[in-house]
């Protein structure tokens, strides 16, 4: 797990600098980064297989919404939960991030043996431009553009 997630580190390093490896153990490694152009943090978790789950897998964690802010209003709760229909290549999940913290996430499972490191940051430009496109905000740009113009 270690040597995967040294390798994804090396490979998103490439076009951002500030990609940390927060945990390394024999069964399980993480890095974490804050994507500059979307400013949400980025967790990627690689972990061994157990009773439940036989295949190692790479988790990839989007936050978006911080799950407290969110669940003020159970509308918004509702609209988000909703577009996990919509979703093609991800699905929105409540994280716990700690004891305090949970955050609202763009999240993807994958079989260690799938993954290439060149690609996981595509994959997760994929997952927030699908998020982006589900939930409305690509089109609402686009109409903000041509009203300007």
């Amino acid at each position: 797990m270690q040597q995967l997630i040294r390798r994804i580190k090396g490979a998103i390093s490439e076009k951002i600098n500030a990609v940390e490896i927060d945990v390394e153990t024999e069964s399980l490694a993480s890095l974490s980064f804050t994507h500059p152009a979307h400013r949400a943090t980025v967790l990627i978790i690689a972990e061994h297989g157990d009773a439940r789950q036989e295949v190692a897998t790479l988790a990839v964690f989007v936050l978006i919404d911080d799950w407290l802010d969110v669940q003020k209003d159970i509308g918004a709760v509702t609209r988000l939960l909703q577009l996990n229909t919509a979703l093609m290549s991800c699905a929105i999940g409540v994280v716990r991030l700690n004891d305090d913290e949970l955050a609202t996430a763009l999240c993807r499972r994958i079989p260690v043996d799938d993954v290439d490191p060149t690609t996981v940051l595509d994959l997760i430009e994929g997952m927030v431009w699908e998020y982006a496109n589900a939930a409305g905000f690509i089109e609402a740009a686009q109409m903000a553009a041509v009203a300007e113009a």
